[in-house]
């Protein structure tokens, strides 16, 4: 394929920006922005993504690439449907890694996993983690840096503050935790490799001069699925030869550093030869002559970067990431007058972790294990009645309690339904199956009608039948249940004056006393 040709290093390594020590600094990054037109075939092969408005407009492409953060050229390349991670997508680009090259990456690629496929290719990284990781602190280095093994390999954590303090006084901070490979504090301080991990930022400017500058954020147009691979393919060669002829122009004068030429002018020197037919005459151009991009990159440069923050914003009205309101960052880009970073010493960053040796890691591992599997026997053998049925009124009801309720309850209980807790009275066992009496309302006083002579009655305060929930079950009157036998009804003054007494046998069951 074409681009595997351009592909690759731009620029040897004594070019400024370009190394670290010798070490080629490399990135990895993704790219979900490029938009495909919405058309049946690229949406069976791409899908379409959702957000708290419903599905995206376009069906749109992850493109994951590997980017020399010197030059931002492209060494490798791969992209495809958006339920693909970034990190599945990495590490598919693995083998274009060597001992030559040191790895910058961000918090989404800091599995261990994917750090041990890193180390296996003979490269070294300097990856972010998420500030939830703890990792065991081993052996405290002299910058405050510390040791530690991740799936067995030894690792460097770096702890660190940074603090930027901008023109208008106003300080903004924010805490790092990088894991690297490089393992000397001696050659490679702390301080140095938190400064060095803001080259990662380079690979975010490679995917807005493709995306922004050479596609003008427009749609692809290609309607197949092979052609928009055609398509996308085309854009990142054109994007690789930009990059190559601005590298050249830059290196034409030593001590320039490649990512100060413009692409947006090597784009437009590039568009105008296209336009004029230079050089289709058969007769050589200068490369460095005016008009060429050898001649228009080197004399229109970039100043020198200033150092600045502002805010992330969410530039689409209808993103699907929602906007950070506690970021205390400036709307607009501010000057930073100086930057601080600080360094953190593992046992200050993090008084609560433990400090264990490996061999005694391995045994809290294997004790945590036992007890594991000790609670799934355990689970085992209680019976499933008892752990369905929560019996502390504390705990919310489950749904399907609610479900139940009118089910659940024996005949000879008393339920309370209705939002006046008005009582439904059954008959208690042994009488019979017999209507309850009906309650109505006169003038906002509740009456009951007369149950039939001798009928005895049982209140039971709670939804849920004993027996149904594996509880022992109470004697029934015939056994000596004592029970109170209702009088003559009589008109209360308002409609919660009945009171509810204790059962002796069971505080879940309540005598009705009528008077």
């Amino acid at each position: 394929m074409l681009f595997e040709v351009m592909s690759g290093s731009l620029a040897p390594p004594e070019t400024p920006g370009v190394c670290y020590r010798r070490w080629r600094t490399v990135a990895f990054d993704g790219c979900s922005s490029i938009k495909a037109p919405d058309r049946p075939r690229l949406r069976t092969v791409l899908g379409k993504s959702r957000n708290q408005q419903g599905d995206a407009s376009y069906p749109a492409l992850r493109l994951t690439a590997l980017c020399e953060t010197g030059t931002r050229g492209l060494l490798a390349a791969v992209f495809g449907s958006c339920s693909v991670g970034e990190l599945a997508s990495a590490t598919a680009l693995l083998g274009h890694l060597n001992p030559k090259m040191l790895l910058l990456a961000d918090r989404g690629f800091d599995a261990d996993t994917f750090l041990s496929s890193v180390s296996d290719t003979g490269a070294q990284y300097l990856v972010r983690l998420r500030s939830s990781r703890r990792p065991l602190i081993e052996t405290v280095l002299s910058d405050g840096s510390y040791l530690t093994h991740l799936s067995g390999r030894p690792v460097r954590i770096i702890v660190a503050t940074v603090t930027a303090i901008c023109a208008d006084g106003k300080k903004v901070s924010d805490s790092y935790q990088l894991a690297t490979t490089l393992l000397d504090p001696v050659n490679d301080p702390a301080g140095v490799l938190v400064r060095l991990y803001h080259e990662r930022w380079e690979v975010e400017s490679a995917f807005y001069a493709l995306r922004h500058t050479l596609q003008d954020g427009r749609v692809l147009r290609s309607c197949d699925p092979a052609g928009l691979e055609q398509e996308l393919w085309s854009s990142l060669i054109v994007y690789q030869l930009l990059r190559r002829a601005m590298t050249d122009a830059a290196l034409g004068r030593p001590g320039t550093d490649p990512d100060r030429m413009s692409f947006t002018v090597a784009l437009e020197s590039a568009r105008n030869q296209v336009t004029t037919a230079s050089g289709i005459d058969g007769c050589e151009i200068n490369p460095t002559a005016p008009g060429t991009i050898g001649g228009a990159v080197p004399t229109a440069q970039m100043p020198p970067r200033r150092t600045r923050l502002s805010i992330r914003k969410v530039k689409c009205s209808t993103s699907r990431y929602a906007g950070k309101a506690d970021d205390d960052r400036a709307m607009t880009s501010t000057n930073v007058v100086r930057l601080a970073i600080d360094i953190h010493d593992g046992h200050i960053a993090f008084p609560s972790a433990p400090t264990y040796t490996p061999a005694q890691d391995e045994q809290l591992t294997a004790s945590r294990s036992r007890r594991k599997e000790q609670l799934i026997q355990l689970l085992q053998t209680v019976p499933r009645p008892l752990l369905d049925s929560p019996r502390d009124r504390s705990f919310p009801r489950p749904p399907q309690a609610q479900r139940h309720r009118r089910s659940a309850l024996p005949v000879g209980a008393v339920r309370s339904t209705g939002t006046d807790r008005s009582r439904r009275l059954h008959p208690a066992p042994g009488v019979g199956r017999s209507s309850p009496p009906r309650t109505r309302r006169t003038h906002g006083e509740r009456t009951h009608d007369r149950p039939p002579s001798g009928t005895s009655w049982t209140i039971m305060e709670g939804p849920r039948n004993p027996a149904r929930l594996g509880l022992p079950t109470l004697p029934t009157p015939q056994s000596g249940q004592r029970t109170l036998s209702l009088g003559p009804p009589r008109r209360h003054r308002t409609q919660r004056t009945r009171r509810l007494h204790p059962h002796p046998t069971c505080p879940r069951i309540a005598r009705f006393d009528q008077r």
